[in-house]
């Protein structure tokens, strides 16, 4: 063999064994992206997730508060009205009472809850609480309460509640009926924008709150994570790491973007582009050669 074709070799030898280095530097630089990338987001979700959980204590810790505040407010409204109200009808005078509370409808009932009058079915009058659902407030007729509302009820306008009291200038029931959103505060409605993103908060079996996208329209946190798994816990082109725990009553779940598999596209095009570069200078060095 000419001295010339055994150097010609050893080059050719030489850049192969470069290009297999470089090659193998490349995928375990890869590979160490994406593990570390995994690994930050997991950190990142349980880090997440002491958050989320000290704002559910502190939701939990406020909700007497929450809650007093909100009846207080209903409580003030149906006030305002029975003393708005003093046995008259007019120019319009329910009318301007709801106006003025911010009610849907009111009643006025005499003692034995008979409806007197109302706006803005005036054709309720002449029948009776009972006749439409509205017993609790029977109670007040009866003087066993002064006040008393019905159970807040999600619609799709907001919730929706009736609130009554004993009337000041006569015996009877004034009735408010009341649609709004503040009891979402006191339902926790918000309570996973309180936590930090991409969270999921769930009350008896139920999630009641949550910014994450991947989980609208689950009913709860295990319909979550099973449709969750279906999709490899990837959501968008990102993959999500996830960490749930338990707090009062409730569960919250959070989740972290797996930064590393999100450049795991990235990476390859270089690890591609690399050998691609390599390859090149393996082919000019090739040519060099033959022309010597």
């Amino acid at each position: 063999m000419s001295e010339t074709k055994t150097k010609k070799s050893i080059g050719v030898s030489f850049a192969a064994i470069i290009t297999a280095v470089l090659l193998i530097i490349s995928c375990v630089t890869a590979c160490v992206a994406i593990n570390s990338g995994g690994s930050a987001a997991a950190n990142a979700a349980s880090a997440a997730l002491d958050d989320a959980k000290k704002a559910v204590t502190d939701f939990v810790d406020d909700s007497v508060r929450l809650e007093a505040d909100y009846y207080d407010n209903l409580f003030k409204k149906v006030n305002t009205a029975v003393v708005m109200y003093q046995g008259k009808n007019d120019n319009g005078q329910l009318e301007n009472i709801c106006s003025a509370v911010g009610a849907d409808f009111i009643l006025i009932t005499d003692a034995k809850g008979k409806i007197t009058k109302a706006y803005p079915d005036e054709k309720l009058v002449g029948k009776t609480l009972k006749e439409n659902k509205m017993n609790a407030f029977g109670k007040i007729t009866k003087g066993i309460v002064d006040k008393i509302t019905t159970d807040p009820e999600k619609t799709d306008d907001g919730y929706k509640i009736n609130v009554g009291m004993r009337r000041q200038d006569s015996d009877g029931v004034l009735v408010l009926g009341i649609t709004d959103d503040s009891y979402a505060v006191v339902a926790g409605e918000n309570l996973a924008d309180s936590c930090g993103k991409n969270t999921i908060v769930e009350k008896e079996g139920k999630i009641i709150s949550t910014n994450f996208a991947p989980a609208g329209g689950c009913e709860s946190i295990e319909a979550f994570e099973k449709k969750a798994k279906e999709a490899g816990y990837t959501f968008d082109g990102k993959h999500y790491e996830t960490k749930k725990g338990d707090n009062e009553d409730y569960t919250v779940m959070v989740a972290a973007a797996d930064t590393g598999s999100n450049n795991t596209t990235s990476i390859i095009i270089i690890v591609v582009t690399n050998a691609v570069l390599i390859l090149i200078g393996v082919c000019l060095y090739l040519v060099g050669s033959k022309k010597k």
